[in-house]
């Protein structure tokens, strides 16, 4: 922009002047006067269309360009974002200029074809790319074979060295070769699509899992985390020049946002967005790793403090100017250490105050290079894990900092929000994971302030294990094995199943701090139920927070305001009185060819409960959630040819009963088989169809269409059926967040239809638990009769051996 050479008055003569020059465009001076243009900010404010009519397209494009600051290193790797709303022919030479503009434009065609070809791929990934076809060609001269054409036997070959080399990303080099491949002019048919599978499946066998994400609990930052981030850098000696300034800020920032390394480091100063009187802060994305056309989005979180003046303090500093340099008082009544809000306003405050703040800065950035490069990011995530860390890396030792990378800012807010017991669908529309991406225009507001963090309004882990029966011995061993406070306790024994193996090593002895420790069966049997006393107090405790705190975590704009589990409790599983009959009339009071079109009641009859749920989440609550592929087939009464579902539920005297977080005796989960045929996952689609026009969730046209697109789908891809499945699932969570965000589903599925499907299709196939394993079951207990046998969907034991009861495939 034009506001580089005019840095002070910009309402006068003389800044306009100033600006042509700079931009040598003094030849426009009488076009621009004539349509009103009297200063610089008069320029900024004139509407776009009017100064392309004045300037032209090309010099528009130079005008709107920001000037080149090459006095410090900058990454390459950093997303462009190209500010043009429309395209032009005048930019190619065809179209003339406007008047006034005698210069026509050369376009440089082998630029243009450079550029199209390196922009096929995100410069993040061209390195990578080119790296794995170097190893590709090595490995193809080291067996004798030329590294295009691939053949059979090439791909064997070379398979069997990456194999013995360890290799565990051979599916990403396979594909660098395929591509160069098919680039040669080869081509590649079914029988190396057969060998690629085969290849692949001998690599991976046994290969085990890759190295899990490293934390960093952020709870753990003291009062004083921006001098104790500092003295990390000293202690693990990172050069001045590479320490990111507003490094607790920083680290802060990215673990509420879940930010990558890369966009940490393009974070600028327009991106940033206050409001004072709502007290939240908005950052804005640009450009993001699944975002290739930088269409952008933006997430809000809001001030998590409440600040107060102490009772003999005699200022009036206004609470969302707390912790920032304008605060006249030394009061820290109510402040968070964790607060977002208060992070970012310190930077920009502090860069305002130092004039060194522009929109086109970057907030994080080292004293040796304009934007963050990697290596600095990475700096930064070893000093926070330092500080933040302190316990594990006592036990591993200082040299483990290195395992933390800059994608863990990425994985601690994830954490964070999990620990706070956010639902993992807001996680994700939070993270931006996947497709699940917010409208550009829509905000995601953040947790209340009642759940942030929840351990702070749990007691003591302590004092309720002491009151529950736990000795110090037990206390340290819960230490010992990382539940050190009560918000972990609870999400460990969540499921109680998880007690008594947690409690199995005191068997045979656990060494806790030089001592060997044992308990006797009697002994663990009391110390189960102890766990299970303080799981009591604490659930209890817990439903009390949720139930104080009526905003529902990270709502969607638009969406009804409810407590956390008004919407379970509220949910009705019967249809309205008459609902059924009212709406088969409607429908069928519509005449086709001379006669009443008929309602395939037997598509729905039966999964009636399913349906209420959709009324009801239509009509009252508003909070859509996606049905189960297999849902409502598992649950009714008929098939589509009429006859009796075999998977109908059958009704059990032996149905489980839970206890849950609030002490009552709940009904468990019916489990909900999903579809192993492409038959079925058809009339899954099917009914899916029928149900959402019966809630009217949907008009008949745009379900019809919805239903026909995944039929289509599955036939012109049978292969890829799990991928498919997987694929359907993703869009009809999106479907709903986005109908939650008051979006109709005709809007939100037209999003989905545009997606590209075969980089969905081309997904390995997702592992799906509800497929029948072959193989021996678990062992049963010993006895002299057999004993109960699992109806399907259920293992099955028998006295004696163990037997596994397979589940019937759909």
């Amino acid at each position: 922009m034009w506001t580089e050479c005019v840095k002070s008055e910009r309402h006068t003569f003389s800044s306009l002047t100033k600006v042509l020059l700079h931009k040598k465009l003094v030849q426009f001076l009488p076009q621009l006067q004539a349509a009103g243009i009297q200063s610089a900010c008069d320029l900024e404010r004139h509407p776009r269309s009017s100064l392309r009519g004045i300037l032209g397209d090309v010099l528009l494009d130079e005008l709107l360009a920001s000037a080149a600051r090459p006095s410090k290193k900058s990454r390459q790797d950093i997303p462009q974002v190209l500010p043009r709303t429309r395209g032009s022919l005048q930019r190619l030479g065809i179209e003339p200029s406007p008047a006034g503009n005698n210069e026509a434009a050369q376009l440089d065609l082998e630029e243009a074809d450079r550029l199209f070809l390196r922009d096929r791929w995100a410069a993040t990934s061209q390195a990578p790319r080119e790296s794995r076809w170097v190893t590709w060609t090595r490995l193809s001269d080291r067996r004798g074979f030329p590294a295009i054409p691939v053949s059979r036997q090439s791909l064997f070959s070379v398979g069997a060295l990456l194999k013995a080399g360890g290799y565990r990303s051979t599916a990403q080099y396979i594909s660098v070769a395929k591509q160069k491949h098919k680039q040669a002019g080869f081509v590649w048919g079914p029988d190396l699509d057969e060998a690629r599978a085969q290849a692949l499946r001998s690599i991976n066998r046994g290969l085990g899992p890759s190295t899990p994400k490293l934390d960093l609990r952020l709870e753990n930052a003291g009062p004083r985390f921006t001098q104790e981030v500092n003295v990390a850098f000293d202690e693990l000696r990172v050069p001045q020049a590479d320490r990111i300034r507003f490094a607790a800020q920083a680290c802060i920032t990215a673990c509420w946002f879940m930010l990558r390394g890369i966009e940490l480091a393009n974070v600028q100063g327009r991106d940033i967005t206050f409001n004072r009187a709502a007290r939240t802060v908005k950052l804005q994305l640009p450009v993001r790793k699944t975002d290739t056309e930088a269409k952008g989005c933006y997430r809000v979180h809001r001030c998590i403090c409440n600040p107060t003046h102490s009772s003999e303090c005699s200022q009036t500093t206004p609470p969302e100017l707390f912790g920032t340099l304008f605060q006249k008082c030394l009061c820290t009544d109510g402040m968070s250490k964790l607060c977002v809000y208060h992070a970012l306003l310190q930077v920009v405050l502090q860069m305002r105050r130092e004039q060194s703040w522009r929109p086109d800065t970057h907030l994080f950035v080292a004293q040796s290079s304009e934007v963050a490069t990697k290596a600095q990011v990475v700096f930064l995530a070893r000093a926070c894990a330092f500080v933040l860390q302190r316990e594990q890396l006592e036990e591993w030792g200082h040299d483990a900092v290195t395992r933390w990378s800059q994608h863990v800012f990425r994985v601690a807010g994830a954490q964070l929000f999990a620990r706070s017991f956010l639902d993992v669908a807001y996680i994700q529309l939070l993270g931006r994971w996947g497709g699940l991406v917010d409208a550009p225009q829509a905000s995601v507001p953040s947790l209340p302030r009642s759940t942030m963090p929840p351990t702070l309004a749990l007691p003591d882990l302590d004092d309720v294990a002491s009151r529950a029966g736990f000795d110090t011995e037990m206390i340290a061993y819960l230490s010992a094995k990382g539940i050190t406070n009560a918000g972990l306790f609870l999400h460990c024994f969540t499921d109680q199943a998880k007690i008594a193996p947690f409690f199995e090593p005191l068997r045979a002895g656990f060494d806790l701090a030089g001592n060997t420790v044992k308990r006797s069966d009697d002994e663990r049997l009391i110390l189960e139920a102890a766990t299970r006393v303080a799981l009591d107090e604490l659930s209890v405790r817990r439903s009390q927070m949720l139930a104080a705190s009526t905003p529902v975590p990270a709502a969607l704009p638009g969406a009804s305001v409810s407590s956390p589990s008004s919407e379970s409790h509220k949910v009705p599983k019967t249809l309205p009185k008459n609902y059924w009959s009212e709406y088969v009339k409607e429908f069928e009071s519509v005449i086709l060819l001379g006669r009443n079109r008929e309602f395939p009641s037997h598509l729905l009859l039966g999964a009636e409960e399913v349906l209420a749920r959709m009324v009801h989440q239509h009509q009252t609550s508003k909070q859509y959630s996606p049905v189960r592929l297999g849902e409502i087939i598992s649950l009714r009464h008929f098939t589509p040819s009429k006859a009796a579902n075999p998977f109908a539920p059958k009704d059990d005297s032996r149905t489980k009963m839970i206890l849950d977080d609030s002490g009552t005796f709940t009904k468990a989960m019916r489990h909900v088989p999903e579809p192993q045929k492409l038959v079925t996952l058809l009339d899954a689609v099917e009914a899916i169809k029928w149900a959402l026009m019966f809630s009217r969730w949907s008009d008949e046209h745009d379900a019809s269409l919805w239903a026909e697109f995944w039929q289509n789908l599955c036939r012109d891809y049978p292969k890829n059926f799990p991928q498919i499945r997987a694929f359907l699932d993703k869009a009809f969570l999106h479907v709903s967040l986005q109908m939650r965000a008051n979006k109709s589903f005709h809007e939100a599925s037209s999003e989905v239809l545009t997606w590209p499907k075969q980089d969905e299709l081309n997904r390995p196939a997702p592992f799906d638990s509800s497929e029948p394993r072959k193989g021996k079951g678990e062992q049963g207990p010993k006895g002299d009769s057999k004993g109960y046998k699992g109806k399907a969907f259920d293992k099955g034991f028998e006295g004696g051996k163990g037997k596994f009861v397979q589940q019937r495939q759909w």
